[in-house]
């Protein structure tokens, strides 16, 4: 409900904000909130595959003591 209050604009809205004009009191259009989900997922996929490497290494790196 927070940004709600802050953002009195529709082009300021957030990814989620923007999903829940999909949903009105007695229908929701399922189709247009998952490809909206899917899509805000899409770039936090690439940028991952893109330093899969770097993160791993990261993860096994903080795992080893001395």
């Amino acid at each position: 409900m927070g940004p709600l209050i802050y953002l009195r604009s529709q082009n300021l809205y957030t990814i989620q904000l923007g999903l829940k004009l999909f949903i009105s009191q007695y229908n929701a259009d399922y189709a247009m909130i998952m490809t909206g989900s899917v899509l805000s997922v899409l770039p936090i996929l690439i940028v991952f595959l893109i330093g899969q490497k770097q993160v791993i290494a990261g993860i096994a790196t903080s795992g080893m003591k001395g």
